[in-house]
């Protein structure tokens, strides 16, 4: 107990230390970076599985998808488009985040071109769709089989791949209801550069 109350003390002390450093070097972009990579931080380490307001995962993906966007420049960029309506509720913390995440590693970070994300929330007969879409390598017919089919076996125990997903699903389906989760569809090779068709 006493480790977890001085690790993240000393994580945020030494993050601002490194911002302040930044900000008298003259240096913005290292500033905000570890700005936003703190105040992300923060949030995760006193989280608890309690329904939090969706603004809030809102900022939080927000922060990530800069920090994604100062990591690659030019090579990555992402549209957020969220419904007034979403606004309102509240959700569970971290479920979106992990989904862009395995966007980011699986489907952008292997492809050569221009990445992007498109992050759309809707409200839908009094719940809310998210949906998560990219232009990236795509996933092969027999991976994609594969990986909906762990993402529904409860005693699926993962060696440290897609344990975000599989995480997210079966916390929505615990929470939420069996006929809530992931739903996944990809076709390999089919990403291009327009962000309306991904």
């Amino acid at each position: 107990m006493l480790a977890s109350q001085i690790n993240p003390h000393f994580l945020y002390n030494t993050l601002e230390m490194i911002r302040m450093k930044a900000i008298l070097n003259k240096d913005p972009e290292v500033a905000k970076i570890v700005k936003m990579l703190s105040k992300m931080m923060r949030s995760a380490l006193e989280r608890t599985d309690r329904p939090v307001p969706i603004t809030d995962e809102i900022v939080l993906m927000h922060y990530y998808l800069e920090i994604q966007t100062l990591r690659f420049g030019e090579k990555f960029s992402y549209q957020l488009e969220v419904e007034d309506a979403v606004e309102d509720y509240y959700i569970f913390p971290l479920l979106i985040q992990p989904i862009v995440e395995n966007a980011i590693i699986h489907g952008l970070e292997p492809k050569e071109e221009q990445g992007f994300i498109k992050v759309t929330m809707e409200e839908e007969d009094k719940y809310i769709q998210v949906e998560v879409k990219d232009n990236g390598v795509g996933i092969p017919k027999e991976s994609l089989s594969e990986i909906r089919e762990r993402l529904n076996d409860e005693e699926y125990y993962s060696d440290g791949n897609r344990i975000g997903l599989h995480n997210v699903h079966q916390r929505l389906r615990l929470y939420y209801g069996e006929k809530y989760g992931i739903e996944m569809d990809s076709i390999e090779g089919l990403g291009n550069d327009d962000p309306n068709n991904t």
